[in-house]
């Protein structure tokens, strides 16, 4: 019944207007409980242009003053993530009586702080994460610290794992395996779909494209660690024209440390292939632009539980990704897309012109793409899975 669902705080340092694969997690998990029931709030850092406190999609956003937020790495990342873990405390405990649930998005290290008291005080916790260390701070792994930290971490009653990877690690540092829960991303299948060619030439008009331009499109933010510089490389090494290639370029390297944008400009105006490559920007709704591609890209240095990958398979693009965190795990190379290792130009550049030459095999990966999110990564089975842990956390009180 409704009155038994409980109140929730969903605790998300970066969250909208930043747009990213965790932040559109938190979002939509938000907007997901929010309007089946539950009475939602979410803390974030506040960035600029973001007001204090807001409503929206039937949840509450309380933002929290921040500096900088990850524009660095190193100590002034740690000082500002302690900073927000203060804050948030005592947000919480100024609304201990509106909430039951307290859920974590993007880490362990930091958030322990929080979780802490809150076992202290009778509140329940869990952590969604694709990472066990902050990159700031996994450094000390087996330093001293780090062992206090494990005990730490260990004050969270549920660990949503992303990947089996980090199942593995969890139970490794010694968490109990019936507090781990395996639980990948998921997708809004209902927003995310294949379109028919009719509309889709309609989105392809809209954006200047031909209907034989073969599009490729790359989503996420312009940083190292996504491999930006890796794609940049590899498309300079192919004729685009000769192949029909136009590529999109959605993000930007606004809110990321080690922003690569002003760089890999610069090194496609030198090597004239400007004219080929269109830099979008941040898109709040990327559906469209995944339903007029024919390729998405994921050239990742590392990755968590990329969203960009499993949104492009909901829509039914043929995929490309390198082998990376869970990427395997989503991705079986050949069936529903192709994995890569990262830095290969030259097997990149070889499978980017067989796709671009083969609709046939394109039209095949989408296909199946589209299968492996409606049977893996949906939001119903989400929905379900997380009022299973809800009522779960309600029996062990």
């Amino acid at each position: 019944m409704e009155q038994d669902k409980p109140g929730i705080v969903i605790i998300s340092p970066r969250f909208y207007p930043i747009l990213g694969g965790g932040e559109n997690q938190a979002r939509l998990a938000a907007t997901m409980l929010s309007k089946n029931g539950y009475k939602v709030t979410v803390i974030a850092s506040k960035v600029q242009g973001a007001p204090y406190f807001e409503r929206k999609n039937f949840f509450s956003i309380i933002r929290l003053p921040s500096f900088n937020f990850k524009k660095k790495d190193g100590m002034p990342a740690v000082l500002e993530n302690l900073f927000f873990v203060a804050l948030a405390n005592v947000a919480l405990l100024t609304r201990l009586y509106t909430f039951k649930v307290v859920m974590f998005f993007f880490g362990l290290d930091y958030f322990s702080l929080i979780a802490l008291p809150l076992k202290l005080l009778g509140k329940k916790t869990l952590v969604r994460t694709a990472s066990m260390f902050s990159k700031e701070i996994g450094n000390i792994r087996f330093s001293a610290f780090s062992r206090v930290r494990l005990i730490l971490i260990k004050a969270f009653d549920i660990y949503i794992a992303l990947s089996k990877e980090l199942y593995f690690s969890f139970v490794a540092d010694g968490i109990p395996e019936n507090k781990i829960i395996l639980l990948p991303n998921f997708i809004d299948e209902k927003k995310f779909f294949p379109v028919d060619e009719e509309y889709r030439l309609i989105l392809r008009q809209k954006n200047a494209l031909k209907p034989e331009d073969v599009v490729v499109l790359y989503v996420g933010h312009l940083n190292a660690i996504k491999g930006i510089d890796f794609l940049m490389r590899t498309i300079n090494e192919i004729d685009l024209e000769e192949f029909g290639l136009k590529v999109f370029i959605l993000g930007s390297g606004k809110f990321v440390s080690n922003s690569m944008e002003n760089e890999i400009k610069d090194l496609l105006r030198n090597a004239g292939k400007k004219q080929h490559v269109n830099f979008v920007g941040t898109v709040e709704d990327v559906a469209e632009y995944y339903q007029l591609s024919d390729i998405f890209v994921l050239p990742s240095k590392t990755e968590g539980m990329p969203n960009s990958l499993l949104e492009a398979m909901a829509c039914g693009s043929a995929c490309i990704a390198t082998a990376v965190g869970a990427v395997p795990e989503i991705i079986s190379n050949n069936y529903n897309g192709i994995l890569i290792s990262y830095g290969d130009v030259k097997s990149f550049k070889n499978i980017l012109i067989f796709l671009a030459k083969n609709k046939i095999e394109r039209k095949r990966l989408g296909r199946c793409a589209r299968q492996t999110i409606l049977h893996n990564y949906s939001l119903q089975k989400e929905l379900h899975e997380y009022q299973k842990i809800f009522s779960r956390l309600a029996k062990n009180k």
